[in-house]
């Protein structure tokens, strides 16, 4: 699964979008993918998003920080009448979160919201 920052632009690889016979479209527009947020009502991606074809029938789709601006899980799907392809899904963690998992700083949560730093264990503190 795709981990995404909340309102940080993402780049995700979809498709492959295929007609009706199983061959691979190429022409697909941003107009043609919905968004689904935390199970909601699919909806149109930002009017900024982008959709670039790459090879037979998979896309570049650049989301905007307003598609990934919840946390929790991200639906994209094919909204077009007469091709298809599978779902893509995503979650998005807070900033605090990916940075602590991701960022070439990252800290092994000592930072995050709600941590606590384990500085030192007492000798015989725990136990059998």
């Amino acid at each position: 699964m795709l981990i995404a920052r909340q309102s940080t632009a993402k780049i995700i690889t979809v498709g492959p979008i295929l007609d009706a016979d199983g061959v691979a479209v190429t022409d697909s527009v941003i107009g043609d993918l919905k968004l689904s947020k935390n199970g909601g009502a699919p909806a149109a991606l930002n009017g900024s998003a982008t959709l670039t074809h790459r090879h037979t029938g998979y896309y570049s789709l650049s989301m905007t920080t307003s598609d990934v601006d919840t946390v929790g899980s991200g639906e994209v799907t094919c909204d077009d009448t007469v091709n298809t392809m599978s779902m893509k899904e995503f979650i998005v963690i807070e900033e605090a979160v990916y940075d602590a998992m991701f960022a070439a700083s990252a800290n092994a949560f000592s930072g995050a919201a709600g941590s606590t730093t384990l500085t030192a264990l007492a000798a015989g503190s725990i136990t059998a």
